[in-house]
């Protein structure tokens, strides 16, 4: 198959996965409104934490009173990391089939990277977004599509590549939907909790403490379990520059700030 066919067969499959991608994520967020977020008085709603070994956005989560009414206030006094790595498995469930996803995923201020595998089969898809674009290409490929990050038509873009929700979606939901919300360890580690109805569709948060990062998320669709995450160790260090590469030797975030200039 000559070059030219090469570039045309990579650009109709990644048009068809930001297609699919674009899918899932609003299946994802199908139950999702965007009312005001209703905030209970946080007068005095923290005791700060005597311990040297947290930070203060943790010493406020470890110290509030986590419940229904002001899970959302404490979540939002969490902080993502600016740069980490870690692992994440996504499973999706549907009427008689299933897949299974594992991620890769590399963030820094500049950008972020995820290398996609699929229990389906196929070539590892590897995707960098930045601030202004947003490049993808398969395992072995030398050539790449790419596309400005404003024609995606995604919220949150790096995290719907990821598959993942974010507790900024928690945050989005009325008081009223948070059914259950409390301490409790998931995956091994200690987070803050929170369940969310809305119809047919349960959601089960897990936000860890340490680092604000969502740990798991779960989605059921009455008793039918659709759609569940689960995160890996996280390492807060910057990733090497090199991670940012692209099949031609280009590096994408120093790309995009020599476009900036």
């Amino acid at each position: 198959m000559d070059q030219k066919k090469v570039t045309i067969w990579t650009l109709i499959g990644s048009a068809l996965v930001l297609g699919i991608v674009f899918v899932l994520f609003y299946y994802m967020q199908s139950s999702q409104i965007t009312a005001p977020v209703i905030l209970p008085d946080t007068d005095n709603l923290y005791t700060p934490s005597e311990s040297p070994s947290v930070g203060s956005e943790v010493n406020m989560a470890l110290s509030a009173d986590v419940n229904t009414n002001t899970v959302q206030v404490v979540i939002a006094s969490l902080q993502r990391p600016k740069s980490y790595s870690r692992e994440i498995i996504v499973e999706s469930y549907w009427s008689g089939g299933s897949v299974v996803y594992q991620l890769q995923c590399w963030v820094r201020p500049e950008g972020s990277k995820i290398i996609r595998t699929s229990s389906a089969g196929g070539s590892a898809q590897h995707v960098i977004v930045t601030d202004e674009r947003i490049y993808i290409w398969y395992e072995g490929d030398r050539q790449y599509y790419s596309a400005a990050v404003a024609d995606a038509g995604l919220k949150n873009i790096s995290d719907a590549y990821q598959m993942i929700a974010t507790y900024e979606d928690l945050l989005e939901k009325s008081v009223s939907d948070i059914q259950e919300a409390g301490y409790e360890e998931y995956n091994g580690k200690y987070c803050i909790f929170a369940k969310t109805q809305q119809g047919e569709y349960t959601e089960s948060y897990y936000v860890l403490i340490e680092s604000g990062l969502l740990e798991g998320m779960e989605k059921w669709d009455g008793t039918s379990l659709i759609y569940r995450m689960k995160a890996g160790n996280v390492q807060l260090s910057v990733p090497e520059d090199s991670v940012f590469d692209l099949p031609d030797g280009t590096n994408a975030i120093t790309a995009d700030l020599n476009q900036g200039q």
